[in-house]
C-alpha cells in the first residue's frame, strides 16, 4: 500500500484513543490516531514515527488570501462548469472549509447565466459562518427544472450578505463532492405547529439569513426578541435587504398561515414571498406600514405546486418597485408559520 504525503515525527503521548501528540521539526502538533486500540508496545515517548497529512491542509486545499471582498458576494467565486444535474434527482452538495477570520461562504449549483444573466440557483443559495477549524457543509435539493447539462457550480467568497471585509485573511476549501441521494423521508407534518427555527430570535440570529447587497445598506441587529434593519440605503430592488429563513418544508394541497409583527421609523411597503429555491413563488403579500406603528400581519396560501423541502421565507424591505421607498429602521418579531387543519 502506498501513502501520500508521509512525514517523519516523533511521539510524545497519546491522551485519549482518538489524539496523539508529536513533535514534529520542533513543533508539538496533535494528530489523530486512526487505530484506536492500545499499541503500548510501539507508541512510546521518543519513538520515532511517520505521519500523514491530511488533504485538509492549505497545501492541499483551494486556499485564497483575500484583500478586500468587494460589495458583492459573487466579486470573488470558485466555479466548476459543466455539472450535469438531472430533473427530478435529488443531489446532496458537500464542502470542508475554514477561514482564518469568521466570516460567511455562500455556495450553490445554479444555471450558468453567462450568456443571459439568468443565473437561477437550483439548490438554493447555502450561506455557512466559517470559523477557523474545518468543517463539513452541505445543502441538500431536488432538480424540479428541466435536466441541464451545463450548470455552474459556484462558491462565493466576497462581500456575502452583504458584509464587506477588508482586513486581509484566507479561506481554505476542500473536499467539494456532489452526489446523488434518494429522496428524504420529510414524515408527517404536523398541523398548527410553528414549523420556523429560533421564531422569537431568542438565539440571536440562528437559523436566519441576514442578505443586504449593494447598493443596499443596512446595519442589523438580532437582540431583545426582534430582528432590528436600520436602513441607510434601500438599494434599488427590494432584494437588496433580506430577512431569509430557508430550508422549510411546504407540501403540496396543504394550507399555511404565516403571522409577524412590523414596525417602521418611516411609512413605506414591505414583502413577505415564499418561495423555492429557483425563486418561484408559492405566496405572499406586499404589506404597508404605517410610520412609528407596529403592526401584526397575516398572510395565509396553499401549496399548489409539488412539496418543497428546501423553500424559503423572504421578508424584503429594499426599494419596492414603483413605490417611493423611504430609508428607515425596519423591526421585524413574534414569527409563526404554521400548517392549518
Amino acid at each position: 500500500m502506498k501513502y501520500d504525503r508521509i512525514r517523519k515525527a516523533v511521539f510524545i503521548e497519546r491522551p485519549n484513543r482518538f489524539i496523539a501528540h508529536v513533535d514534529l521539526e520542533g513543533k508539538r502538533e496533535t494528530v489523530h490516531v486512526k487505530n484506536t486500540g492500545r499499541c503500548a508496545e510501539l507508541l512510546v515517548l521518543g519513538t520515532e514515527v511517520y505521519i500523514q497529512e491530511s488533504s485538509l491542509s492549505e497545501d492541499n486545499a483551494a486556499d485564497f488570501t483575500i484583500n478586500n471582498t468587494g460589495d458583492a458576494a459573487w466579486k470573488i467565486q470558485l466555479k466548476q462548469n459543466n455539472v450535469e444535474l438531472e430533473k427530478g434527482q435529488w443531489y446532496r452538495l458537500s464542502l470542508d472549509a475554514k477561514a482564518s477570520i469568521p466570516r460567511e461562504l455562500m455556495f450553490a449549483i445554479q444555471r450558468d447565466g453567462s450568456s443571459d444573466d439568468d443565473g437561477t440557483p437550483y439548490s438554493g443559495e447555502k450561506i455557512v459562518e466559517l470559523g477557523t477549524d474545518y468543517n463539513k457543509y452541505e445543502t441538500v435539493f431536488q432538480m424540479t427544472g428541466e435536466t441541464d447539462p451545463k450548470a455552474l457550480l459556484s462558491i462565493s467568497m466576497g462581500a456575502v450578505g452583504g458584509r464587506q471585509i477588508t482586513e486581509k485573511h484566507r479561506i481554505c476549501i476542500d473536499n467539494i463532492n456532489l452526489e446523488k441521494i434518494d429522496a428524504p423521508d420529510i414524515g408527517e407534518q404536523p398541523v398548527g405547529e410553528n414549523l420556523l427555527v429560533n421564531s422569537d430570535f431568542s438565539s440571536g440570529n440562528e437559523g436566519w439569513e441576514n442578505a443586504v447587497t449593494s447598493p443596499g445598506a443596512a446595519d442589523v441587529s438580532f437582540e431583545n426578541g426582534r430582528a432590528v434593519y436600520k436602513i441607510s440605503n434601500v438599494g434599488t430592488e427590494d432584494w437588496n435587504v433580506q430577512l431569509k429563513q430557508n430550508g422549510i418544508v411546504l407540501e403540496q394541497g396543504e394550507h399555511y398561515k404565516v403571522t409577524f409583527k412590523a414596525k417602521s421609523s418611516e411609512a413605506r411597503t414591505i414583502k413577505l414571498a415564499m418561495l423555492s429555491p429557483s425563486y418561484n413563488w408559492f405566496g405572499g403579500e406586499d404589506l404597508v406600514l404605517d410610520k412609528d406603528q407596529e403592526e401584526e400581519f397575516t398572510v395565509e396560501f396553499t401549496m399548489n405546486d409539488e412539496t418543497e423541502t428546501n423553500a424559503s421565507m423572504v421578508i424584503s424591505m429594499g426599494a419596492i418597485a414603483e413605490i417611493d421607498t423611504l430609508a428607515s429602521t425596519v423591526e421585524l418579531s413574534e414569527f409563526s408559520l404554521i400548517r392549518t387543519a
